[in-house]
């Protein structure tokens, strides 16, 4: 689900202490030697993704809403560590390219750009700007908020601007499904909002929760906009990207068109 189809909620915090800015940098020393926290293990596996990337599908468990089609790879750049996240539509037109670090701390948002398709299918790119890059802690931070915020000019409306602002709140260990399994896995709450300027100003806002295990991922995800359920999905399956487009057909590169930040 791209984040242009994300719509989101904050909280108070004024009795929670929150986690500002940008998570630490890994500097000086190579991906190898770093110790990572108690929970990474339950994020996507980036050093197994590093022998190819891999495709998930995510199955919606409400009526009339397409599969979520990621598409997650590693890169590795010199002693940097990265994950990059490819989401495609149900034509398998890319709609949102995201880069996170992988850092000794956790995952923060390197860049992020989303993609929308004129009649033709050629692509305008947005480039968004990221405020607070904060993705994934690999520490348990009790009573604590991880904040992250990004905003973008919508080009298909003159004077438009978006922001988008996710409040992650502490994970929670549980026992969770996937297939005929039960795992150990986290369950982890957000707040989120979007922010809408344009000839005023609207705020809307949303609940959500993923669900991640070990070795996997997230493996659903559900959210909430006025006490009724608007997006659940579940993961289908996860292949490599070869077998993927044999069974399915390939994943397109777009046309471009221009680009707007």
């Amino acid at each position: 689900m791209s984040l242009c189809q994300h719509i989101h909620s904050i909280a108070s915090l004024t009795k929670q202490r929150v986690l500002l800015g940008i998570l630490c940098y890994v500097a000086m020393t190579s991906c190898r030697d770093v110790t990572y926290g108690p929970i990474k293990k339950y994020y996507f596996p980036v050093e197994k993704l590093a022998e190819g990337p891999r495709v998930y599908i995510y199955k919606s468990e409400l009526p009339d809403h397409p599969d979520d089609i990621w598409l997650f790879n590693t890169i590795q750049d010199g002693n940097r560590l990265y994950l990059e996240a490819k989401n495609y539509d149900s034509r398998h037109r890319l709609v949102q390219h995201q880069i996170e670090q992988i850092v000794s701390t956790g995952s923060v948002l390197s860049a992020l750009s989303l993609y929308s398709y004129d009649s033709t299918d050629v692509a305008q790119i947005t480039d968004v700007e990221i405020e607070a890059p904060n993705i994934f802690s690999w520490n348990e931070h009790k009573d604590e908020v991880l904040v992250y915020k990004v905003s973008y000019d919508d080009y298909a409306e003159e004077g438009a601007h978006t922001r988008l602002i996710r409040n992650r709140y502490s994970p929670r260990a549980t026992k969770l499904q996937y297939g005929s399994k039960l795992l150990d896995g986290l369950s982890i709450s957000t707040k989120e909002l979007i922010e809408s300027y344009k000839e005023g100003y609207i705020e809307i806002e949303m609940t959500s929760e993923e669900q991640y295990v070990e070795g996997i991922g997230r493996i659903s995800y559900q959210k909430v906009l006025d006490g009724k359920l608007i997006l659940s999905y579940k993961l289908k399956a996860f292949m490599p990207l070869a077998e993927y487009e044999a069974l399915y057909g390939p994943l397109k590169d777009p046309i471009l068109a221009r680009v707007s930040s």
